[in-house]
């Protein structure tokens, strides 16, 4: 930012304003021996939320964890593994590869499921797929169950502001 100011992109009153402590953290991807812990760490916390039973992440899981390169940092892996939380199962081909690419270019994401309500109880041999809107409508529906219908509480569950919910309830209205 520093350098910013000097080319003068970023104006130099601004930055003296915000500038009052700095702190310079490294990339997830220079620590991977970190991985491991920070997702056990989140994926044990975001259980406990949610209320779902928590036992450690599948070794398979935090070793495709270690090989992503994490451009997002730790709020990528924070979301990573709340996603993983909430579905209960993502299939791995959305943890192959580029895991940011692979979400972005999925219209539909295999999970193991029964009923939305508790997507970590499927116990059939193939896994049924369901539509993202589908999924997001349940996972609106969940939050608003309990969080006892309030918007914003369900809103802050969902990690999306309030306005955001209400206009993903508005679409869905409407459809």
């Amino acid at each position: 930012m520093n350098k910013a100011v000097q080319e003068g992109r970023f104006r130099k009153d601004l930055y003296y304003r915000i500038a009052i402590i700095i702190i310079k953290a490294e990339a997830l991807r220079t620590h991977p021996e970190d991985i491991e812990a920070l997702a056990e760490f989140y994926y044990k916390k975001y259980c406990e939320e949610m209320g779902k039973h928590w036992e450690p992440l599948p070794q398979l899981i935090i070793d495709q964890l270690k090989q992503y390169d994490f451009p997002g940092n730790v709020r990528e892996l924070k979301n990573i593994i709340e996603r993983y939380c909430i579905l209960g199962n993502l299939s791995l081909p959305s943890f192959s590869g580029d895991l940011h690419s692979n979400a972005r270019n999925q219209d539909n994401i295999t999970v193991k499921q029964q009923n939305c309500d508790d997507l970590s109880s499927y116990s059939g041999e193939k896994l049924p797929t369901l539509n993202l809107e589908e999924l997001e409508y349940k996972a609106i529906q969940a939050a608003l169950k309990r969080t006892k219908g309030i918007h914003t509480n369900a809103a802050e569950l969902l990690g999306i502001s309030r306005q955001a919910l209400e206009r993903r309830l508005s679409r869905y209205k409407h459809s």
